[in-house]
This record gives structure tokens, sequence and C-alpha cells, in this order.
């Protein structure tokens, strides 16, 4: 069912212990595809026993407010670069659309003391709904992380002097990127990108279209660190607890895009979890 979640219909299994099964797989509500209803049947000599299960296809993807948003108690942000950040809806090309109801925010952090980190000293650098928001429910990464990483094309790790290339706009991928990792060349992906780890640092020119994940799951700092041509058509998210420290010293575009989003979206479809949320005899 985690493969192909749509998968429904009955299916019998002929021959198990000396008995037999039948699996039977529907919509808990008709026309709501993300409750199943599993029941199952088994059969021993004169003996049948029937086991009903209620399944939940979980979500594997957050919901973003912001182009870029900082879930952590304090936030320290440091741009000497060229910087823009844009909540205003782009498309996957990374041209800004008309405005619309997709538009979001330039900026959301966790906390209202740290909107003090990005205006005014950069508001000039920020557009959208409104330059910062104070979201105390910022997605964590760590919710998805592990149905992401057991889907993922490309797991990453150490330092990388030549160009990178993840997937196409008709094929998104999932890239996780584990521990220090560092690329000194050009690289550019489209889907997921998920970073788990102390620091990130890119020197060649970064382009990603879709989401972009930055945890720490054996601490709770993170800093993210360019010093090059940076480009995220999507949306980041950037997590650390304690702290999330944000240094740029070249050039950072980070645009919204919810037809980057919708494209990570159909490549994040098989990372969901399946909950059992309700058993019945």
């Amino acid at each position: 069912m985690k493969a192909t979640p749509t998968l429904r219909g009955t299916f019998s299994i002929s021959s198990i212990l000396d008995g037999s099964a039948t699996v039977q797989l529907q919509d808990w509500t008709t026309g709501v595809s993300d409750s199943i209803k599993l029941t199952s049947i088994g059969t021993y000599t004169s003996a049948k026993e029937t086991v009903t299960v209620k399944i939940v296809q979980s979500s594997a993807f957050p919901v973003l407010n912001s182009a870029i948003n900082f879930r952590t108690g304090e936030l320290d942000f440091n741009s000497s670069g060229t910087l823009s950040i844009d909540g205003r809806d782009h498309d996957i090309n990374n041209v800004l659309l008309p405005p619309s109801s997709n538009d979001r925010c330039g900026a959301s952090v966790s906390t209202s003391a740290d909107t003090s980190e990005l205006v005014p000293s950069h508001a000039s650098q920020i557009n959208g709904t409104s330059d910062v928001l104070v979201d105390a429910a910022i997605a964590n990464p760590q919710t998805f992380a592990a149905g992401l990483i057991s889907h993922a094309d490309y797991t990453l790790t150490g330092t990388y002097t030549s160009p990178q290339t993840w997937g196409s706009p008709s094929s998104p991928k999932i890239v996780y990127c584990n521990g220090e990792v560092e690329f000194k060349g050009n690289c550019t992906g489209w889907g997921i990108l998920l970073i788990n780890g102390e620091e990130f640092e890119s020197k060649g020119t970064f382009t990603f279209y879709g989401l972009v994940m930055f945890y720490n799951a054996d601490d709770d700092e993170v800093e993210w660190e360019t010093k090059c041509q940076m480009t995220i058509v999507g949306g980041l998210i950037l997590s650390g607890s304690s702290e999330v420290e944000y240094e740029s010293s070249g050039q950072a575009y980070i645009n919204y895009s919810k037809q980057a989003l919708d494209l990570a979206k159909t490549r994040s479809s098989g990372g969901g979890g399946l909950v059992v949320s309700n058993w019945f005899d």
C-alpha cells in the first residue's frame, strides 16, 4: 500500500500454515482515498476470524507560509552579499506571476523577537504579502525525515567538487545530505532536498526547484552558509530548536513557487507513512 497508495480490491492467499486468508482493501469513506479500510478473513479448518483495520495515509509534505521559514528559538541572520527573499508566487521557471491567493509572506520566524533580525535592516530585500510573519507552527523537518530518507534517490555526504544534477522538471528527486556536506561545484536539482547536519556550505552556483529543509538530528543548532550564487525556487525551512545561523556573502535568491512545491509534492507521495488509527476484531 505504501508503494501503491491507490491499491484497492480483494486478494486471496490460498495456503498459509494449512489455512487460507482473504484481504480486502477499500476506501473507508467513498471518494476519500487517504483513509483505507482493510478487512482480513482468516480460515483454519472450521474456525474463521475477521479483523478490520482503519489505516490513514499520513502527509509527507509540510505547509509553507513563506518563502523562507526559520524554525528556531534564536535567529542569527547575516547577509553581506546580494539578498532577495520573495514570497510572491513564481512559476517553475522562476518567473514572477500576477498577484493571487498563492502569494505568501517573505519570511517566517518562530518568535516575535526574531523579527528584528530581518526588519528593518533587510526590509528592502524582502517581498511578499508581508515582510515577516511570526509563525509558532513552522513545520519541523524531522516530522517528515524518516519517510523521505527511506525513499531518497541520492544520499550524499562529504565534499563534492564536480557539478551535480539531481532530477529534472519531469522527474523530481529526493536528495538526502547527511552529516557535513560541502559543494564546491555547480549544482542544479528538482524535487526535495533534505539536509541533516550542523552545517551546510555551498561555494559553487547552487539552484534548486522545490522544497529544501535543513535540520540537525544530533543537536539543536544549524548553520547555513553560502559563498556563491544560490537560487531556491519553491520554499526553504531552516530548523534548529536552539539557534539557526544564516550567513551569506554571495548572492541569495529565495523565491516562493507553488508550482515548484507541487512538483516536489509529487515525488513525496511515496514518502508518506501508513498509520493504523483503529482496530476492530
